[in-house]
């Protein structure tokens, strides 16, 4: 299902989540697509990755399994480059990619740190679709839960379903419009 939304679309689909159900830990995944349905800012070889949130060693975790020698779940191009950041620190790196004249730049939004306030993933997301547009530079292009993202008892397949939104672009649409 596609469903258009409006200025800050992926903060506006995790509040539409919110009201079928859905939490910030346990969201499925959210990927914008163009106006002709097809999904923004996939990761591709030689793309840099900051993997970012206000509780850090998940996101070291995930990073350092993604690039372990022998890991054998799911192919994952072992190209890319990948760093952890706080919010002050995304916030910073977004000026600099703006000062830098950085292209295309694109947001995954991994939500649901344990002890946050309910639904504040649409909140965190919205400030950054603001500083975003502010910046005239780059998009949210995709949002998981860390149900799904940052799984440590081995479930391959959520994590698989976090790998499959990053490099095919797979989960709910959301469009930004024509």
């Amino acid at each position: 299902m596609q469903k258009e939304l409006g200025k800050y679309p992926m903060a506006e689909a995790v509040r539409a989540a919110y009201q079928v159900g859905e939490d910030d830990e346990t969201l499925e995944p959210r990927v914008l697509v163009d106006s002709k349905g097809k999904p923004i800012g996939r990761l591709k070889h030689g793309d840099y990755v900051i993997f970012y949130n206000l509780r850090g060693e998940r996101e070291v975790e995930l990073c350092e399994s993604l690039l372990e020698e022998g890991f054998i779940h799911f192919p994952v191009e072992k190209n890319l480059h990948l760093n952890m950041v706080t919010m002050d620190h995304l916030m910073a790196l977004f000026k600099l990619a703006k000062q830098e004249s950085v292209e295309n730049l694109y947001h995954h939004a991994m939500l649901g740190r344990r002890g946050e306030r309910k639904e504040s993933g649409a909140r965190y997301l919205e400030t950054i679709e603001k500083e975003l547009e502010n910046l005239h530079l780059g998009r949210i292009v995709s949002v998981i839960g860390r149900y799904w993202s940052l799984d440590r008892e081995e479930n391959w397949d959520r994590i698989e379903k976090t790998y499959r939104m990053l490099i095919y672009g797979e989960g709910q649409k959301v469009s930004i419009g024509p």
